[in-house]
């Protein structure tokens, strides 16, 4: 059975394991379970096999994606009891043809994002009827690609995109993450607000063609927009995260040490275990980073808060997570237990799943914080 409350949360070797921002002022943060969803044990007839993304509005009503399900999007009350299905598998306005991403924005408005589709849907705040979909850029040309909605702005939509130049290939001018606010019908500048580069790969030819494979353990860009419109952005290879305005203006830097954690061998071979091509399995081996990346998730919640989960030795049966304020000031640390995805945090709760672990299927969890 999986724990009803969970105290999360110890100023002691364990904090110092991730980082060693730590002092006797810093918060714990204590989980208790609010409700559950898809808990066959206590007669859920609602059950999920790979959670893909979690949403709150205002009212603290839950919307969810899960891939092993159908495309819709499900809603759920603050109680965890269930609402209706939003969109359905299909290609027009309000339908899916891959499992979306789900946003909640200014005045509780539904968005869903299909990055296979290149296509954002907008869903009304009072009935959850669609309002509009637009696709984002032009999917057939050599532009970097629309990765993730990163949320709504006075501007337009703030958005991810990527690109890799492949060496030998006719690739992309640029290469790299690039932040880009979006028009409101989709239209994409040439300029882009902030500019990361790429997690690491190697190439490898198959089919005549030239392909790549991102590195296991390597250091990816992050991107983070908050409630007060900062966009926060930094790889993981370090905690050092910048904010900048939607002008692009620098406010804020945050830096914070770290412990880093190696990268074991059983973690090497088993990031690879299932590639067949040999050379392949041998250029990522030999590449593999020494240590893994010092953070593997950034959230913001709604109070303003950053919240950052560390990378965790292969043996550790919890994982860490820092919370920032905007001024990269530790304000309290919590302790997740493995098999717990941490996913939204709004309105004093935090939003994720645990796995079950009869079942090894996923069960959607609301915890109510405190610290």
């Amino acid at each position: 059975m999986l724990n009803r409350i969970l105290n999360v949360g110890c100023i002691c070797a364990l904090i110092l394991a991730g980082t060693s921002a730590v002092n006797a002022q810093t918060g714990v943060v204590e989980f208790t379970e609010a409700y559950r969803i898809g808990d066959e044990a206590a007669g859920d007839s609602i059950f999920f096999g790979n959670v893909v993304s979690m949403a709150v509005d205002s009212e603290g009503q839950l919307y969810l994606t899960d891939f092993m399900g159908s495309k819709n999007i499900q809603m759920f009350s603050p109680d965890g009891v269930p609402i209706r299905e939003i969109g359905r598998e299909g290609s027009g306005p309000g339908e899916f043809e891959f499992t979306p991403s789900v946003h909640i924005g200014p005045g509780d408005t539904l968005y869903a994002w299909e990055t296979n589709k290149y296509r954002l849907s907008k869903f009304s705040p009072e009935d959850q009827s669609v309002v509009a979909s637009n696709t984002i850029g032009n999917p057939v040309s050599r532009a970097p690609r629309p990765l993730r909605f990163l949320g709504v702005t006075n501007q337009g939509y703030l958005m991810e995109f990527a690109s890799v130049d492949i060496p030998g290939s006719r690739g992309q001018d640029d290469s790299g993450h690039f932040a880009k606010i979006v028009t409101w019908d989709g239209n994409v500048p040439d300029d882009h607000l902030v500019e990361l580069p790429s997690a690491d790969f190697v190439t490898f030819q198959i089919n005549s063609s030239t392909a790549i494979r991102f590195l296991p353990y390597s250091a990816r860009p992050h991107f983070l927009l908050s409630a007060d419109q900062v966009l926060y952005h930094g790889m993981s290879d370090a905690i050092q995260l910048t904010g900048t305005t939607l002008k692009g203006e620098d406010v804020h830097k945050i830096s914070l040490p770290h412990t880093p954690v190696s990268v074991s061998a059983s973690q090497r071979e088993s990031s690879v275990a299932r590639i067949q091509l040999e050379q392949l399995r041998k250029d990522l081996l030999a590449n593999i980073p020494e240590h893994q990346p010092a953070y593997r998730r950034l959230l913001t919640d709604d109070a303003g808060h950053i919240w950052l989960g560390l990378s965790r030795p292969e043996n550790e049966q919890t994982s860490t997570w820092l919370v920032l304020n905007d001024a990269g000031e530790m304000v309290a640390t919590a302790q997740i237990p493995d098999g717990m995805s941490l996913m939204t945090v709004r309105g004093g709760r935090a939003y994720g799943s645990q796995v079950d672990e009869n079942l090894g299927a996923p069960i959607v969890i609301a915890w109510e914080i405190t610290w």
